[in-house]
């Protein structure tokens, strides 16, 4: 089996079936499996992506087990000697995982490949990035990186700075198009995926533990597919304040987790009390709400770190 093919489904029927349809339609020229992970969705009974496509293999979870822990259900039953994560809200625009795993299949130090994505509109999403950086945050901050060439500006943010018409390597990509050989995934600890977080910054960490596998990271301009952001989490009708509150809960207290295994308590502080400053240094309403938002976080951080030392 040359691709195993992983969604997780959790209450977007209508996504999943066109993401599926656009699977069976677009894709030639390999040997794949289709795993669907149904994360205990309430709105249908999962049986009808069987019904409609009955060559995938269906997995119930009793239990909504998170982007990580539904990804690896997949992982445990896959017979492909590569995987492919694949958000439910895409729908791929050309041969997308043909295309996707002969260009990691000719460069084995590729450990993790993502594609193209776009919204429906035809815009490009930015899913290269690097991870989150002290020097980076400082760059912004002082407004050095003004000064800086555009190539070597656009080398060191990627992210919106990049034209994603181009590939390039990356220190993280985003989860939606996922791809990453079996032989790296049975390195990692318990041959499975990082699973520290339900949802969000999973795929940072993802491509941080496989990074320190020794493997590269790359964004590939060549796969294409329509990514629908956010057709999996529940949409509400929410203030700008609680938007914000929704992203400092969800996000960014995972990507101090993340940040704080990776490079100590510290780490994050002084990153974040950058960010507060440049933020605030905008002048802008919504991003100087942000910035109170972090320099309270760095505070909370603070005291926590000082009481652990404390107590040591």
């Amino acid at each position: 089996m040359d691709l195993s093919v992983i969604i997780i489904n959790y209450n977007t029927r209508h996504l999943t079936l066109q993401c599926l349809q656009s699977i069976y339609a677009k894709t030639s020229g390999l040997n794949f499996e289709v795993i669907l992970v149904d994360n205990a969705s309430v709105e249908c009974d999962p049986i009808v992506f069987k019904e409609a496509y009955p060559d995938i293999t269906l997995i119930r979870s009793e239990v909504n087990t998170g982007f990580s822990g539904g990804n690896n259900m997949g992982i445990a039953v896959a017979k492909g000697d590569y995987y492919i994560l694949l958000n439910s809200d895409t729908e791929l625009l050309n041969n997308a995982l043909y295309l996707g795993w002969q260009e990691m299949k000719a460069d084995p130090s590729i450990g993790v490949l993502s594609g193209q994505l776009q919204y429906p509109d035809g815009r490009l999403q930015y899913p290269a990035s690097h991870f989150p950086s002290i020097g980076l945050e400082a760059a912004l901050l002082t407004r050095i990186y003004g000064l800086l060439p555009s190539h070597i500006r656009r080398r060191w943010y990627l992210s919106d700075q990049w034209n994603h018409h181009h590939s390039t390597e990356a220190d993280w990509v985003w989860g939606a198009y996922f791809m990453v050989p079996r032989y790296v995934i049975r390195q990692l600890p318990g041959g499975r995926l990082p699973d520290d977080f339900f949802m969000y910054v999973e795929d940072m960490q993802w491509c941080y533990a496989i990074r320190q596998l020794g493997y590269h990271i790359w964004y590939s301009s060549v796969p294409k597919c329509i990514h629908h952001i956010g057709g999996s989490a529940k949409k509400e009708d929410r203030t700008p304040e609680q938007e914000i509150d929704v992203e400092f809960r969800k996000a960014i207290a995972n990507q101090v987790i993340f940040l704080s295994k990776a490079h100590g308590p510290w780490y994050p502080i002084v990153l974040f009390k950058l960010r507060a400053w440049m933020l605030w240094s905008t002048r802008q309403p919504i991003n100087r709400l942000r910035a109170s938002r972090y320099h309270a976080l760095v505070a909370g951080l603070i005291s926590g770190t000082n009481s652990s030392q404390g107590q040591a």
